[in-house]
């Protein structure tokens, strides 16, 4: 019985299918490399944030606040040690010359185009951003985040300031809760941009979301029992003495790393809905014909398709990975990707033979259609593999016959 479920519920296939992913890209490893850039970055993105907020004197004097907010409330039990020696590191960066900052500068950026190497691995995209394009959008990051949280801060702190709302809060002893929801409000959105901005391709915006909701909790729940740990188990203080917060502390950006990973992973799997659902599966070859036929349609109506919106039309499983079906089909010129990241056909469907698809694609023809699924194109391609199967002379049609 037991069996029987896990075999055919589909959250537990995903799941299953989503730990396989995670374990496959090596999302541990990545996680300790980008472990390794943040403890380098930490003191550059500090730098930057209070550069930035003195920069606009209605967030300057958040400056300090923002840096105890984020300390307190996204690295438990030893932020505000950790927060000391890193504000003596910041001042002493102040003292530096202009090409000293300058590294420090290059050094955050650095960590940013680490973080989009981890996501285009797990979005299966093999170019990166490049030149100005990449500049423009890690410095975007680096100057309006601190911007963003300090407007986070400045109209929340307005707002539970207001008579109405500060009366109903403390009267009904809502404001604890109202100041512990901000933090996972900010992670939210913080995950949220990290999952649509950075990887080198199109991410659904309701995906995103939804991959920085579920990540944010897996964050606070981590965060407690980390607490909890770090609490109940206090032998690193004998071991480290006054060093025990910076192991810690490493530890913890390691912990967060994973679960940023995680999340994106979540994020990709939502987007292109993979499974280890073998029985809907589809072969790579069916998938191509279908896409194909997808592309033509959105051809006449002067319509371009992204990867998600062509998996979103046939959601039946993948066998092979979406990014490397679309990949295999540029590389036959078959499809072409937009300057935009769209795509559209690459050859006239109308002067395409079935046979001429068959030696162009690196898949072969499936022996038989495995797919339940009712559609038309299935039907016409099931009854040409037929032939094929019974050795009668097939005919060589035109791609379009088989989609109507």
């Amino acid at each position: 019985m037991a069996k029987h479920f896990f075999s055919k519920n589909k959250y537990f296939l995903f799941l299953k299918a989503l730990l396989h992913r995670f374990s496959m890209d090596g999302c541990m490893y990545r996680a300790s490399a980008l472990t390794l850039t943040s403890l380098l970055s930490v003191v550059p993105l500090m730098l930057v944030t209070v550069s930035v907020l003195a920069a606009f004197p209605v967030f300057a004097k958040f400056g300090d606040g923002i840096q105890t907010f984020i300390f307190n409330n996204f690295v438990p039990a030893s932020g505000q040690v950790v927060q000391e020696y890193l504000n003596g590191f910041v001042s002493k960066a102040g003292q530096l010359s202009l090409i000293g900052i300058g590294v420090l500068l290059v050094t955050a950026v650095l960590m940013l185009f680490n973080i989009e190497q981890a996501f285009n691995v797990i979005w299966r995209v093999e170019t990166r951003r490049k030149g100005l394009v990449a500049f423009l959008l890690y410095w975007a990051i680096l100057t309006l985040s601190p911007l963003l949280l300090g407007f986070s801060l400045a109209t929340s702190s307005y707002i539970i300031s207001l008579p109405l709302i500060a009366d109903t809060a403390t009267k009904f002893g809502l404001m604890a809760i109202l100041l512990g929801f901000l933090p996972f409000v900010l992670a939210v959105f913080a995950f949220m941009i990290l999952y649509v901005a950075i990887p080198n391709c199109r991410v659904p915006l309701k995906d995103g979301f939804i991959s920085a909701v579920i990540t944010a909790v897996l964050f606070e729940l981590a965060k407690y029992g980390f607490t909890f740990y770090i609490k109940s188990f206090n032998s690193y203080e004998i071991l480290y003495g006054a060093l025990a917060a910076l192991p810690m502390f490493l530890l913890w950006v390691y912990l967060s790393w994973i679960i940023i990973l995680f999340g994106a992973e979540l994020c990709h799997s939502l987007t292109y809905r993979l499974s280890e659902s073998s029985h809907r599966k589809l072969d790579a070859f069916t998938h191509a014909y279908l896409w194909l036929g997808y592309l033509w349609i959105g051809q006449k109506a002067q319509k371009s398709l992204t990867l998600a919106e062509l998996v979103k039309l046939d959601q039946s499983g993948y066998m092979v990975d979406p990014e490397h079906q679309i990949q295999a089909l540029i590389q036959a010129k078959l499809v072409r990707k937009t300057s935009g990241g769209r795509y559209v056909l690459g050859v006239d469907l109308h002067a395409l033979e079935f046979w001429a698809l068959v030696r162009t694609l690196p898949w072969k023809v499936p022996e038989k259609m495995t797919s339940t699924k009712q559609h038309p194109w299935l039907d016409n391609l099931s009854n040409v593999i037929e032939k094929i199967n019974m050795h009668k002379q097939a005919h060589n049609p035109k791609l379009t016959e088989f989609y109507t």
